[in-house]
Order: C-alpha cells, then sequence, then structure tokens
C-alpha cells in the first residue's frame, strides 16, 4: 500500500485499525523514506483509528479521510415492493 502511493503520488487510507496492529504498522511505515504516514481518529478518544499513506508531497490536507453523514427527513414511510 505504501509502495502504491508512493509511485503514483496519491493518498491511501485504511479500515479502522485496532491499537496494537495501528501501533505495529506505525513503526513500519515510519522506516519508509519514500511514504508519510497519519493516524486519523473519529473523535479524540477514539479506539481504532485509520491510517493515510501516500508520497510526502501528496499528504497536504488529509482532514477529509474520516468524515460524517448527517439524514434528516421523514424517514417513516413504508416501502412496497413490487414483484
Amino acid at each position: 500500500m505504501a509502495d502504491r502511493a508512493a509511485m503514483r503520488r496519491e493518498v491511501l487510507h485504511t479500515d479502522f485499525l485496532t491499537p496494537p496492529i495501528l501501533k505495529e504498522s506505525m513503526l513500519v511505515l515510519k522506516k519508509l523514506g519514500d511514504a508519510k504516514v497519519i493516524a486519523h481518529e473519529g473523535y479524540p478518544q477514539a479506539e481504532c483509528c485509520r491510517l493515510s499513506v501516500g508520497h510526502p508531497n501528496a499528504i497536504i490536507n488529509v482532514s477529509e479521510a474520516v468524515g460524517a453523514l448527517s439524514v434528516v427527513g421523514n424517514l417513516g414511510f413504508n416501502l412496497f415492493l413490487m414483484e
């Protein structure tokens, strides 16, 4: 993942990682000189985090890596499926 991100000069994101896997991943990825890694929590006390990995020049603003979606509306309707 780090090699692909560095070669293509793109930023890739992992799924949410548990603390032990996150720690080991950070140690391994920080040893790579051609890739930069940043950890993102969903909120300040979050246990699991995502990693963003990419070429150092490609990671400028990765604050959009984790987002939220709010759905508002009349969701109390019934949906009938026709066969």
